[in-house]
């Protein structure tokens, strides 16, 4: 259980500092925020806003090498792929969210993940409410994109979520600290998709070369 909470600590630490490795970015995903939102606001062609997103990646990762590396550092400290860690990023600068918040709520979700398989009554009452499987879940990453999908399902049927769904999803998500975030957690999907199509998401041997390139500076 010590060891357990030890990593739980280390991972938090990492993601904590994941706000940093992005503005060592030298502003990149802060461009991206800023097309998006103009976008969003102003009704910005699809055009447009592609050729928007692509300078805010440019700008990302033309501007310094040591992005690279430091994504790579990112992904070895939390578990995450760089692929992963990349659409959480996009996310947060695209709906506001903090991506430390995003981060620390994977971590809520693989403790819930474990809490269930180990026979956690207010796991297994959680998951019951929110009607979802932990255990066709691949990892936390998968678990978050579920659970939003599915907050997302239900309150498009029904309205809004009923008090005992609103108590399961806190036991996954931390009450107003993860209700605070589920404008990125139930689209993590399309954002995926909207990010590999506007070149936002590089590639694992892309990230690697650009890591190999700041090691031989």
């Amino acid at each position: 259980a010590i060891q357990a909470e030890q990593n739980e600590n280390a991972l938090a630490n990492a993601l904590m500092g994941a706000g940093q490795a992005a503005e060592g970015s030298v502003g990149g995903f802060a461009s991206l925020a800023t097309a998006m939102a103009a976008g969003v606001v102003g009704g910005c062609g699809l055009t447009s806003l592609v050729e928007k997103l692509n300078a805010g990646l440019k700008e990302m990762t033309v501007g310094t090498f040591e992005w690279g590396e430091n994504l790579k550092n990112l992904s070895i400290q939390t578990g995450l792929s760089t692929d992963r860690i990349q659409v959480l990023q996009y996310a947060a600068a695209v709906t506001g969210v903090s991506f430390d918040r995003l981060g620390m709520l994977v971590i809520r979700v693989d403790k819930t993940i474990k809490d269930f398989a180990d026979g956690s009554k207010e796991a297994t009452e959680a998951a019951n409410a929110l009607g979802v499987d932990p255990t066709k879940w691949d990892g936390a990453y998968d678990g978050l994109t579920k659970i939003g999908e599915r907050v997302k399902e239900l309150t498009d049927e029904y309205g809004r979520l009923t008090p005992a769904q609103e108590a399961g999803l806190a036991v996954f998500l931390g009450g107003r600290f993860g209700m605070g975030a589920l404008a990125a957690i139930e689209r993590i999907k399309e954002f995926e998709a909207q990010a590999r199509s506007a070149g936002a998401v590089l590639g694992s041997d892309l990230v690697k070369a650009d890591r190999e390139a700041s090691e031989s500076i």
